[in-house]
């Protein structure tokens, strides 16, 4: 009787789960989802930098309450302004900042202030606003009348912060307002000049007001010979203005 080899049995493997294009799957969905959350972190980060809280005028030394910090969006934006991380009180404004704005890095010196003054100017009780007060911004502009005739109408400074302000007796003909202004250097003789030979208004610059909109810097004009020049004692008729350009700097423009 002719043996038979009986074939060799084939064990039967475990069904398994470990597929490995179901890893790489789940692997991919892994990725993918902390790639998400990363750019999504990304897009809401910010970064602090100051705003002000109140209108700061240009030699302005920013105390404590004249800044906050917020959060900005995109560093080519916070680049352009000072850091929150920063200490900012001491630091010196350089040119005005509206009250809300963010803190340009470029409107602040870390340096000594800069050479201002403050200087005493006496004004009629009609030439200054009841609502100028301490910390407003003003414009100084003054009016005299050549003896040869015409009235001229200058531009002195702009853009000076008022220091203090006198209490003076009320009525239309009381006696002369006295305010305290912080000058720069370079226009505290313009400005003590025009006080004796002409006729002083302040005007009181509303927040956010463009600091130049009330005309270029003008000085006041070289009168013809032998004429004198004084403050007008009262209405002249006829008179045309004239002014020359100056080439003093402006208390807007940031110190060099």
């Amino acid at each position: 009787m002719l043996a038979v080899a009986s074939p060799t049995a084939r064990r039967i493997k475990a069904a398994t789960w470990v597929d490995p294009r179901l890893l790489g799957g789940v692997l991919l969905i892994l990725v993918s989802i902390a790639v998400g959350a990363r750019v999504v972190a990304a897009a809401d980060k910010t970064v602090p930098v100051y705003a002000v809280t109140a209108d700061l005028p240009a030699g302005h030394v920013i105390a404590a309450g004249d800044v906050h910090p917020v959060g900005v969006r995109g560093s080519s934006v916070s680049a352009r302004y000072v850091s929150g991380s920063q200490q900012v009180v001491g630091l010196v404004i350089t040119r005005t900042v509206p009250d809300g704005e963010l803190l340009p890095a470029s409107a602040v010196v870390a340096a000594a202030p800069a050479p201002y003054r403050d200087v005493s100017v006496s004004v009629k009780p009609e030439h200054l606003a009841s609502n100028v007060v301490e910390g407003n911004t003003v414009d100084v502009i003054a009016t005299g009348v050549f003896a040869t005739g015409g009235t001229h109408t200058w531009t002195v400074a702009k853009g000076l912060e008022v220091v203090s302000r006198a209490k003076a007796p009320g009525g239309f003909n009381a006696a002369d307002a006295r305010i305290m202004l912080k000058v720069p250097a370079a226009l505290v003789l313009p400005l003590t000049a025009a006080m004796r030979s002409a006729e002083i208004d302040i005007v009181r610059v509303p927040a956010g007001s463009n600091p130049g909109d009330i005309g270029d810097e003008v000085r006041q004009p070289a009168p013809a010979p032998g004429a004198t020049l004084g403050a007008p004692a009262g209405p002249t008729t006829g008179a045309t203005p004239q002014a020359s350009p100056v080439s003093s700097p402006s208390p807007s423009s940031p110190p060099r």
